[in-house]
Parts: structure tokens; C-alpha cells; sequence
């Protein structure tokens, strides 16, 4: 009788020595292969783009106090649009020639970029840039550039577009200056040319009216135009609406369906009566078949229902199209009795103006002119000095240059490779001795077992 073979567990301890020696093989060469690896190190830097930037102002303190805290902004569009410009190959490019002067970056071209750094945003809507390489601080470097050159550009462009509408600003102001200066040069050869040293207002308040009514004439006038479209509009959807529209519609069976039925039930037996004495090919029985074919024909044509009574009534959209014509066409003379009046009015107006003495109404106009350009030229030198302002405060070489992004981790250089890992990788190989170990052990076992048991 042969000895019952040992199960799992016996089996494995009994060969115990073999799974220390596969184990202590794995871990070994798990260790080998670990160092021979050249390490791979891993860096990050996270920022995000601020939902509401600082702002100020020269005329009110309001825009200078913060409205809350600098929280990353939500916007996808402006997620997608830092995604775009950091995965972009001009990116990569000034990226790496930004690190060209650094030590170990030799290698650090566009392509290595594209394989190497992986840029996304993370749940809290923060842009993660994480750069991978042999060199710990090259993968910091690498981080910290993309977020630096990234920085720069966009203050350069914000820069750039603010530089060139500041000398737009410049040329309008220069401008405004000089003719403000033709005009009160102007205005003093007027009134060294008539001897006076200025007029009184006797004619603003009728340059007033006429400027009045020309605005009440303008103004009604666009009022006509827009009513008359809209009249027409009105008027185009009255015309395509019927005067009556159908309310109720009633139907009843068609009488003449029951008696196709019952003539053709009668054609049909006297089909089957003449085909019971003589062949389908006979004149009666042909005769009697075209009868049937007839009457399903005719009950074919027939419709179960038959309208029995139809109601109409008046279109209520068309009635309250008629409605909006007749108060639009009121409206209409409305607006021409008052526009007639306006007319009236300002050539009253005009003809006041116009017999007034030419000296008081040709100084008037220089002064309203003169005023009118101060102040333009005032609101252009408050917006020279906040544009000033900016500059000072945001340019690059100052102190606390303004900043678009927020960065909240700065790259640093590791202090352990990311891969390999040899902690894992000595766990990992140790389950996998175990596991081959026992599998081993097991086959010596039962191969003993076998030899044990052969009969030779």
C-alpha cells in the first residue's frame, strides 16, 4: 500500500530551504537590476491663474481694495488656453533654450520636453507641471522653467499690448494739446479783432433749444422708422392668417359602406353557387367573379367616416394683428404731429439764433469747443497717468513685479529617485520568490514522491 502523498503546506516546508534560496535569489537580483537602472527623479510646480486680478485707479480708491481672496480660476476655456500654450512645440522650444546655461541640460531639447513633462490641471484647478529626468535638479529645473518662461510671456505680450496703446495715448494727447492751443489762439484773434475782451451768454440758451430740438427732431425721426417696420411686419403677419379658422370638425359612419358589404356577401355566394355547377372559365362563373372584383373595388374606394358638420369662427391672432395695426398706425400719426411740432420749433429756434448779432453766437461755439476739448483732454491726461501708474508699478525690474500666475509649489530638486523604486521592487520580487519558491519546492516533492512509488 503506498504511503498518502503530503498536501501543500508539508510539502513546501518540508523542501523550506529551496523557497529560502529562491527568495534570497529574487531579492538579490532585484537589488542587482535596481542599481543597475540609472534613477529617474520626478519634480512638480502647481499654480493657477487668479479668477479676478488687482486693479486700480487714479479717480476712485473702490477698484484698489481687493474684492476677496486670490482663488484659481474655474473658467475651462481659460484652463484649455494655458494647456495649449504649455504642450505647444514653440513652448518646448523656449523652454529649452531657456535652460541651455544650466548644468546637465545638454539633452534637453523640444522632443525631450514633449516625452518628458506632463502638464494638467488637478481637481483644485491648479496647472501641474511634473518633469521627469536622470538629475534631480535638472527635473527641477525643468519644472521651474516651464512655469518662469510661461510667467514672462505673458507679462511680455500684457506688457507689449499696454506699451503700444500708451503710445497711442501719447499721440491723442499730443494731438488734443495742439488743438486746443489753435483754438484759443483762435479764439483771442477773435476777440482782439472786435475789440472786446469777451461776450456775455445771451446766445447759449438758443443754441441750447436748437441743439434741443435737432435731438427731439433725430430722435423722432428714428421713432418713424422703427415704427413704420414695425408696421409692416404687423401688417405681413396679419395678411398671412385666414379672416376664420376652423373650431370643430364632426364625422359619421358612411351608410353606403354596409351596403357594399352585403352585396358583395351576396355576389360572393352566388360565386360560390355558380362555381358549385360549373368551371371558373365559364361565362357565369367569369360574370359572376367581375361582380365581386367590382363591388371591393367600389368598397375600397369608399371612407369608413364621412364629414357630416363643420364651425368656423374669427381668427383671434388676425383680430389682435388689426389690434397692433390700429394702435401702431395712431402711433404713427403721433409721432408725426410731434416730429412737425419739433420741425416747427427748431426753425424758430434757428431763426432766433440766426438774428442774433454774429459775434455772441460766434463766441459762444468757440467756448462750447474750448470747453469740450478741456475736458477731453483732461480725461485723456487722467488715463496717461494711470497708464503711468501701471508702468511703474509692473514693470519687470521693480520691486513686486505684477505677477499673472500664483504659484503655489515651487520646484525642487528629489531627494530619492521616483523610478525604480527599491523598496517595491524588493517587495515585488519577494512575493514573486515566494510564490516561485513554493512551486518549486512543491514539484520537488511530488517528484520524490514519484520516484518513491515507482516500481522499479
Amino acid at each position: 500500500m503506498s504511503p498518502k502523498p503530503l498536501g501543500f503546506r508539508q510539502a513546501v516546508y518540508s523542501r523550506f530551504h529551496i523557497v529560502l534560496m529562491v527568495c534570497a535569489a529574487g531579492v538579490t537580483a532585484a537589488w542587482w537590476v535596481s542599481g543597475e537602472i540609472e534613477p529617474v527623479y520626478r519634480s512638480q510646480a502647481r499654480f493657477f491663474m487668479p479668477a479676478e486680478f488687482d486693479g486700480f485707479s487714479l479717480r476712485s480708491e473702490q477698484p484698489n481694495f481687493p474684492t476677496g481672496p486670490k482663488l484659481p480660476t474655474s473658467s475651462t476655456e481659460q484652463q484649455d488656453s494655458i494647456l495649449g500654450i504649455l504642450r505647444s512645440a514653440a513652448f518646448r522650444i523656449t523652454v529649452s533654450d531657456a535652460l541651455k546655461d544650466k548644468q546637465n541640460t545638454e539633452h534637453i531639447n523640444s522632443e525631450v520636453l514633449r516625452n518628458n513633462v506632463d502638464v494638467d490641471v488637478d481637481k483644485f484647478n491648479m496647472v501641474v507641471v511634473t518633469a521627469y529626468d536622470h538629475h534631480a535638479q535638472t527635473a527641477a529645473n525643468i519644472a521651474g522653467a516651464y512655469v518662469t518662461e510661461l510667467q514672462g510671456m505673458l507679462r511680455l505680450k500684457t506688457e507689449s499690448d499696454v506699451g503700444a496703446k500708451f503710445e497711442l495715448l501719447l499721440s491723442r494727447v499730443d494731438l488734443e494739446e495742439k488743438e486746443l492751443a489753435i483754438k484759443e489762439n483762435e479764439r483771442l484773434a477773435f476777440l482782439l479783432a472786435n475789440d472786446s475782451l469777451g461776450g456775455d451768454n445771451e446766445s447759449q440758451g438758443v443754441a441750447d433749444r436748437v441743439d434741443l430740438h435737432r435731438q427731439q427732431v433725430a430722435s423722432l425721426g428714428a421713432e418713424q422708422i422703427r415704427n413704420a417696420a414695425q408696421l409692416e411686419r404687423v401688417i405681413t403677419e396679419r395678411d398671412s392668417r385666414p379672416e376664420f379658422v376652423e373650431t370643430s370638425f364632426v364625422e359619421e359612419n358612411n351608410p353606403r359602406i354596409n351596403e357594399l358589404k352585403s352585396a358583395l356577401v351576396s355576389a360572393q355566394s352566388k360565386l360560390q353557387a355558380v362555381l358549385a355547377t360549373v368551371t371558373e372559365k365559364h361565362p357565369d362563373a367569369i360574370s359572376a367573379a367581375q361582380t365581386v372584383a367590382l363591388i371591393e373595388s367600389d368598397l375600397a374606394d369608399e371612407d369608413d367616416k364621412r364629414e357630416k358638420s363643420r364651425t368656423w369662427e374669427l381668427d383671434r391672432l388676425r383680430e389682435g394683428y388689426l389690434k397692433q395695426v390700429t394702435e401702431l398706425e395712431l402711433d404713427s400719426v403721433r409721432i408725426q404731429t410731434e416730429l412737425d411740432s419739433s420741425v416747427r420749433l427748431m426753425e424758430e429756434a434757428l431763426q432766433e439764433w440766426r438774428s442774433l448779432p454774429p459775434f455772441q453766437a460766434a463766441l459762444s461755439i468757440l467756448d462750447r469747443t474750448i470747453t469740450q476739448m478741456r475736458e477731453d483732454l483732461g480725461e485723456l491726461r487722467d488715463r496717461k497717468a494711470e497708464f503711468e501708474l501701471f508702468q511703474s508699478r509692473f514693470r519687470p525690474d521693480s520691486d513686486k513685479p505684477h505677477n499673472y500666475l500664483e504659484v503655489t509649489e515651487t520646484a525642487t530638486a528629489a531627494t530619492s529617485p521616483w523610478f525604480p523604486n527599491l523598496r517595491v521592487n524588493l517587495l515585488v520580487a519577494l512575493f514573486l520568490s515566494l510564490i516561485l519558491g513554493s512551486m518549486l519546492a512543491l514539484l520537488n516533492t511530488r517528484l520524490a514522491e514519484w520516484r518513491e512509488q515507482a516500481p522499479w
